[in-house]
């Protein structure tokens, strides 16, 4: 074989060898990302929860509901950051979580208007989904105007007056953020929710979300809404010491309330004691 032909097989070797590294890539990426909403599909169906999507001037947003009666105020859980770091220094090219453990918990609840959201760039993908909406931008602007038109179509859906907001990790987060914001907002639950984000930063030691806003900045104009922070005695992923920050800031006439959970840690031991921890929910007047 000429020194030309071996060169040429070299080269298309090399193109047929990268060409299956890429294709595996992608297969196995989408295989993942099938797998993940078939979880959730089969985790909404126990709760009796139906899927649709809503479409925002700049994400479209993926959620489970069930809307059932127009009297009762609409209950929305809001999802945690999900599966946004593939590894301490990297990214993850799909935020969509492995453990949707808002999920896990709306499909517990049996209020009559239920509303399950997850965050923009979960379980869809479009060119608006950039990393940084899941890193360094994951509580901007646009996720908040994103998720608060979401909200819009949904309570129109449901012809509920009044919405409370119940959020996970980042999603409690996004929740605190939307209370400040919005007029319709009867309570506040969140769960292991970062509020404090300055606060969070400094603590780990990581690069400040610095296209990010936080729910500490906001405590003055969320002292008349009812609140109960829910604070996991193990977690050490978002300390006790974070939302007692945002406790600390907020006026001594607020009726809020930090509980601290036996036995829980950031991702574990929430669903199983979620039916008691709901009992801690009151009505909306």
């Amino acid at each position: 074989m000429h020194l030309k032909q071996r060169t040429e097989l070299a080269i298309a070797l090399k193109i047929i060898y990268w060409a299956l590294i890429i294709s595996t890539f992608f297969t196995s990426g989408c295989a993942l990302f099938t797998s993940r909403i078939e979880h959730a599909m089969t985790l909404a169906k126990q709760g009796n929860l139906q899927p649709m999507t809503f479409q925002t001037d700049s994400f479209r947003i993926y959620g489970f509901q069930r809307f059932s009666d127009p009297l009762a105020p609409l209950t929305i859980y809001l999802e945690g950051d999900g599966a946004a770091w593939k590894s301490k220094n990297r990214l993850a090219a799909d935020p969509t979580p492995k453990n949707p453990l808002a999920l896990k918990l709306a499909v517990q609840d049996s209020a009559a208007n239920i509303l399950y959201l997850a965050r923009p760039c979960q379980y869809v993908s479009s060119k608006q989904c950039t990393p940084q909406y899941w890193s360094s931008h994951r509580y901007s602007p646009a996720i908040r105007n994103a998720i608060n038109q979401a909200i819009d179509q949904a309570r129109q859906m449901a012809d509920s007056s009044q919405i409370i907001l119940i959020g996970y990790s980042g999603g409690g987060t996004l929740a605190t953020l939307l209370a400040a914001q919005r007029q319709d907002v009867c309570q506040l639950i969140t769960i292991a929710a970062n509020l404090d984000i300055d606060a969070w930063t400094q603590h780990h030691k990581v690069t400040p979300l610095w296209g990010s806003d936080s729910p500490i900045d906001h405590a003055t104009t969320l002292q008349h809404i009812r609140q109960i922070h829910l604070v996991g005695e193990l977690d050490t992923i978002v300390p006790q010491t974070i939302a007692q920050s945002y406790m600390d800031a907020l006026p001594d006439s607020s009726t809020s309330r930090m509980i601290v959970v036996k036995d829980v840690n950031h991702y574990q031991g929430w669903d199983r004691q979620w039916p008691i921890l709901l009992q801690e929910r009151g009505d909306c007047h």
